[in-house]
């Protein structure tokens, strides 16, 4: 019987799968690894989730809290998601709250100045520090409500400082975001794709997107398409609220119905002030800005704090502190330069000048 022997060798072509195969692996390995690193770059995924999840709850109370980024830069300020809306100094019985814009968020970032809201503070105040960059009387007035409602945060003493910039947020940022809900006011917060300073849905999706449990390819793409889809939308729908439409009104004044569009607003923040029974006294903090001791800008917003005070029921427990009666109206250029920081067109305070002039007389006015 003959015997036949079978050629058990394998096919080529097995080898060439596996080869592909294995090829493929390490490709994809590779491709995933440089999806990682790259996807590690954004400073997003550095900020805790915590504190954009907070950051989505109360964006469309507010229109927008402090930059999430803060917390990369300033850690050791920016400690809890909380921190985004509100900082505390003290731990004293009686409550001072501070609001406003960048001009009381300045108090925040300067060693020196903390220093001595500390120093104020003990034994008997607590401080809560919510200033919010571009914050005007409509946020302000949406934030002391979310203080006390979600924070337990009753102020006995709330101090509110009005930026002249204050104006043109109102007019051009919020007006048409400004809703009364159920008897309180909300700050909408600004629309997917708007190209405004403080628009951040943009921001939040794209998180979304980051923390998504999906391969890094297919996130790195996602935010790529998603950020090629933006610019376009961006770059054919320009900022309508830059710093030229915001400081028009300082140069060319308001009409009537302006006028009393911004009186009503601030009479609103003062009733929300006064809401609680716990508040005792509320101080309104005005400056000039440098244009104004130029006699370059012709509007001031100090006639809408006095107008709004005047028609307030609560004002003989309003104290309004008006900087604008102790400067005056031509000083040289080294008292500017010593008032004001050099190059800044929002007219921010010299560290100097805010710790030691503008801060003192706003706590000797607490006091």
């Amino acid at each position: 019987m003959d015997i036949v022997i079978v050629n058990s060798k394998p096919s080529p072509i097995k080898y060439y799968i596996a080869a592909f195969i294995v090829i493929g692996i390490i490709i994809f390995i590779g491709i995933e690894i440089i999806s990682y690193v790259a996807l590690r770059k954004f400073p997003k995924i550095q900020i805790p989730s915590s504190y954009v999840d907070l950051y989505q709850k109360y964006s469309n109370e507010v229109n927008h809290l402090r930059d999430p980024e803060l917390f990369i830069k300033y850690p050791q300020l920016f400690t809890e998601p909380e921190t985004l809306i509100y900082s505390k100094i003290g731990n004293g019985s009686k409550t001072i709250l501070l609001q406003g814009d960048s001009w009381a968020e300045q108090a925040l970032f300067s060693e020196v100045t903390r220093e001595k809201l500390q120093k104020f503070a003990k034994p008997d105040y607590t401080i809560i520090n919510a200033g919010t960059s571009s914050y005007s009387a409509s946020p302000m007035t949406s934030q002391i409500r979310l203080l006390r409602n979600d924070f337990n945060i009753e102020p006995e003493i709330v101090v509110a400082i009005f930026d002249q910039t204050d104006i043109g947020d109102e007019l051009c940022r919020y007006k048409n975001l400004r809703e009364i809900y159920s008897g309180n006011i909300y700050v909408r917060a600004f629309p997917m794709g708007s190209n405004e300073l403080y628009a951040m849905e943009h921001y939040i999706r794209s998180d979304i997107v980051l923390r998504s449990f999906n391969l890094n390819l297919l996130r790195l793409l996602k935010l790529s398409w998603y950020g090629y889809q933006l610019e376009l939308y961006r770059s054919n729908n320009p900022i309508r609220c830059n710093w030229d439409a915001i400081s028009s009104y300082l140069i060319n004044g308001i009409n009537d119905q302006e006028k009393i569009y911004l009186t009503s607003v601030v009479k609103d923040y003062i009733d929300v002030v006064f809401d609680s029974k716990k508040t005792e006294k509320l101080i309104l903090v005005s400056h000039p800005h440098r244009l104004h001791l130029q006699n370059k800008y012709t509007f001031n917003i100090n006639s809408i704090i006095q107008l709004a005070v005047k028609e307030s029921k609560h004002q003989s427990k309003i104290k309004f502190l008006d900087f604008n009666s102790n400067l005056e109206d031509k000083v040289s250029d080294k008292d500017l330069n010593f008032i004001y920081r050099e190059g800044d067109l929002a007219s921010h305070l010299s560290e100097q000048y805010y710790l030691n002039n503008f801060l003192s007389k706003i706590l000797i006015a607490v006091k």
